[in-house]
């Protein structure tokens, strides 16, 4: 379970940002960055507009054009979307309780992500490769689901475990507790976190 936020990310974010940023001036209309929060997620697929990737660097994605929503999914599998005045609510970290319909939604999508994580034992979570992705979600019957809305959060704790003794290499046991309470210590973490850094801000240098 990941316990902190580490300052870390905060540096990470702020060179993929500072990569990310346009020379001169600029304003809102540019677009925005953001952080994607269960724990902050790499290897997360995302989509805004026309621009799709993949969240690196402590949950960072963009640059999203202005005014778009933002859309994380594994494979076809759509975690949460989110509006852009919901990406703004908290300093543009998009904290995953935030943009799902209920508190099952949520716990459903970190059960998944945790059970995902190729190291436990970092404040990342890091998902891994697309072949790994497509069979875990295969295993799990999940792979011609378009959301997790519909998928029973017992019986997804339960196929976790199943799979999890089968297969410790590609996914690791995680229980709804576990998933609840990673989710209110991640909450109560956010604020630690600062501002994402948007484009055409002054980043640093000159």
């Amino acid at each position: 379970m990941k316990s902190t936020l580490l300052v870390g990310i905060v540096v990470s974010s702020f060179l993929f940002l500072n990569g990310c940023s346009n020379e001169g001036s600029s304003s809102s209309l540019d677009g925005y960055n953001g952080r994607f929060i269960d724990s902050p997620v790499d290897g997360v697929d995302f989509e805004c507009g026309s621009v799709t990737g993949k969240t690196k660097d402590g949950g960072i994605f963009g640059t999203c054009p202005y005014g778009s929503s933002v859309t994380f999914k594994l494979g076809n599998l759509v975690l949460a979307t989110a509006s852009q005045e919901q990406v703004e609510r908290r300093n543009y970290n998009i904290f995953i309780k935030d943009i799902v319909t209920n508190e099952d939604d949520a716990v459903k999508s970190a059960l998944l992500l945790l059970s995902l994580d190729t190291d436990p034992n970092d404040d990342i979570i890091t998902i891994p490769d697309e072949a790994t992705i497509s069979e875990v979600l295969k295993e799990l019957d999940l792979d011609s689901a378009s959301n997790l809305s519909s998928v029973d959060i017992q019986i997804l704790e339960q196929d976790i475990a199943k799979l999890a003794s089968e297969k410790p290499e590609i996914v690791q046991d995680v229980a709804i507790d576990v998933a609840k309470s990673h989710l209110d210590i991640t909450e109560e973490s956010i604020p630690e976190l600062p501002p994402v850094p948007q484009p055409g801000e002054q980043t640093g240098g000159e």
